[in-house]
């Protein structure tokens, strides 16, 4: 059945005032000509930073990002009842997402929903993994031991996590635990221009951090060498390991020169903020020239 071209009435008791539009890392490319018209008729849309800047052509009316504490965004979505709201969501809202928060407060029958694919679809369609075989999981603002009920060998995990530090964290912990041989995937991004796929085990994820270490105190050829002997010592090749030197590069662009103290330390005076940059810079353009 096609959407309705704007918000329309349910009845006189149940007015649909608010869309929920999922939207994925494709941005207005992947969504249909009814979540198109719901975005671009809303008189306000909410939604986070990223989501905003995706749905950007659409936008017609005034862009709200979500409040920080989040705790009062639904509070906020409430205050324009019977104003055309739309909020976007990340592909599936009512899984793991803003969706079931507002469901508590406001009646369906008040909503148009318009779902895109999950990040756990498209994490399994990457993996060619069964969902209902596979234990899907969010650690985005929880304690990460929420995965410890679920780790024995053999299982299969989709973790959704925070930020950039997340999969680190994560890999610490199932090293901790003596799940360390595991295999861990990291899947950024996925289903739009800057999607990234890359595996390793829990004890290797570290290694993009340990390279560009080696790289800013000497060069590309310790670093080399430390990973030749890391394959060697742990009897495995890494199939992607330019992924997670991206995945450091990535991580420390922005804070490179705050580690001056620590080379200084170690007796690197020579390694001042702007050396440190200069190196940092031309081991990301390495990266990016044989990716």
């Amino acid at each position: 059945m096609p959407l309705p071209e704007t918000i329309a009435h349910e009845g006189a008791a149940s007015p649909r005032w608010l869309s929920i539009v999922g939207i994925g890392e494709d941005g207005v490319e992947g969504l249909g000509a009814g979540a198109r018209g719901l975005i671009g008729a809303a008189e306000i849309v909410f939604g986070g930073k990223r989501h905003l800047g995706l749905a950007a052509p659409l936008i017609r009316g005034a862009a709200r990002p979500w409040p920080s504490p989040f705790d009062g965004a639904a509070d906020e979505v409430l205050s324009h009842r019977g104003r055309q709201v739309c909020v976007l969501a990340s592909g599936d809202p009512f899984l793991y997402g803003v969706g079931a928060t507002l469901a508590r407060r406001i009646d369906p029958r008040e909503m148009i929903v318009v779902p895109a694919p999950s990040a756990f679809s498209l994490a399994a369609a990457r993996l060619g993994w069964s969902l209902p075989h596979t234990a899907l999981l969010s650690v985005h603002g929880r304690n990460l031991d929420l995965i410890r009920p679920h780790l024995q060998p053999g299982a299969r995990l989709l973790v959704l996590t925070s930020d950039g530090d997340g999969p680190a964290a994560l890999a610490q912990l199932l090293t901790s635990l003596g799940f360390g041989a595991s295999r861990l995937t990291l899947l950024e991004a996925l289903g739009g221009q800057r999607e990234r796929v890359g595996a390793t085990t829990a004890a290797g994820f570290d290694l993009g951090w340990c390279r560009l270490d080696l790289v800013l105190l000497y060069d590309q050829c310790v670093a080399d060498v430390f990973l030749a002997a890391y394959e060697t010592a742990t009897d495995s090749v890494l199939p992607d390991p330019q992924l997670w030197d991206l995945w450091a590069v990535g991580r420390s662009h922005d804070i490179v020169e705050t580690w001056v103290p620590n080379y200084r330390d170690l007796g690197r005076v020579d390694l001042t903020a702007p050396e440190l940059r200069r190196r940092h810079n031309a081991w990301t353009r390495r990266l990016l020239e044989h990716r």
